[in-house]
């Protein structure tokens, strides 16, 4: 995503992507926030270990694969045809680089789609929660013939489908564990 952007995605990672693994995000109150948008991207993929720069470079990926998608899917479904062609001429602009380029198109479409950095972030969140499930689904390839971690899968399943996500990934790390 361009840099423009950073500060909406820093406030992201800041919701549990790019701090420390082990951090979980509470209400005032102390209790566990449960909103996928809360959840640190790393525990909710049983990911533990990762220098800070290799965290930085999972999660550039990640931005990029949630701007490209929402290049190639919902651009033209909020533009005019006339806009679509304003945007084509800022990708094919050879005489900048890549940042610029991102942060013109950026520019650009946050001045056609105001809700920008929200459509952003659901983006962001849908793709946590297909990731996630994507967890889920190996693990129980996993654990074929093994009925108590299937239980407690079933259990993770039940939990998202609540929309607890929170205690989600704290089950999930902890059949892990196992």
């Amino acid at each position: 995503m361009p840099d423009d952007q950073n500060q909406n995605q820093e406030d992201q990672n800041q919701n549990g992507q790019s701090q420390d693994s082990q951090a979980v995000a509470s209400t005032s109150d102390g209790k566990k926030k449960q909103n996928i948008e809360s959840q640190n991207i790393f525990d909710l993929l049983g990911v533990r270990g990762m220098s800070k720069e290799e965290e930085e470079s999972f999660l550039v990926r990640l931005n990029k694969a949630i701007w490209d998608d929402f290049l190639d899917n919902d651009v033209e479904l909020l533009l005019t045809e006339e806009e679509v062609g304003k945007l084509i001429e800022i990708i094919n602009k050879q005489d900048i680089d890549e940042d610029q380029k991102q942060a013109q198109m950026y520019d650009f479409l946050k001045g056609i789609v105001p809700d920008l950095d929200e459509v952003l972030l659901e983006k962001a969140s849908k793709l946590k929660e297909d990731l996630t499930l994507e967890r889920v689904a190996s693990m129980e390839e996993l654990a074929a013939g093994d009925e108590g971690k299937l239980e407690r899968l079933k259990e993770v399943r039940e939990l998202v489908k609540q929309g607890l996500w929170a205690d989600a990934s704290e089950l999930l790390n902890n059949i892990q564990a196992l």
